[in-house]
């Protein structure tokens, strides 16, 4: 059986070293990567990438607000209108106006529902001295694990 080697093969060498030293030849032809984590790092890097969840979640609940307004905004704009047609010939008295009023009414009615639970989590999201602090005890307990892990590994048998 032969062995078929790849055009460009990758090698891959670890070393205990944090910072290795390596010749300018070396250093122009070869990829060094830092694997060495402290604690306060691994902890704000797991905060950041929470952060970025978080501000995800911020940004799409104000669009869903918004948007939200907006569709409330027509339905009032309708609610005027039909009432404004229908004034001469009384509202109960058009059935087509009263079907649109009720209708208008349910949709009101959902809107400021889903408006209000909407403003409630986006007021939740951001209580906690910050929006993301709350997210750092577990952060901390993951870079802690982590760096037991590693240094698990470390032990020889």
């Amino acid at each position: 059986a032969s062995l078929v080697a790849p055009p460009r093969p990758r090698i891959y060498l670890t070393t205990p070293l944090a910072n290795p030293r390596l010749s300018s030849g070396a250093a122009a032809v070869v990829s060094v990567v830092n694997f060495s984590a402290t604690f306060e790092s691994l902890t704000t890097e797991l905060v950041a990438i929470a952060a970025a969840e978080g501000e995800a979640q911020r940004l799409e609940l104000i669009t869903e607000i918004a948007r939200d307004t907006v569709d409330s905004k027509r339905s009032e704009d309708l609610l005027l209108s039909v009432v404004a047609q229908a004034r001469d010939d009384g509202v109960i008295e058009d059935s087509a106006a009263y079907v649109t009023l009720q209708s208008a009414k349910s949709t009101s009615d959902q809107l400021v529902t889903r408006l209000e639970q909407k403003r409630q989590d986006l007021e939740a999201l951001h209580k906690g001295g910050g929006p993301f602090e709350p997210v750092r005890p577990a952060a901390e307990r993951a870079a802690l694990v982590f760096l037991a892990a590693l240094a698990i590994s470390d032990m020889s048998p």
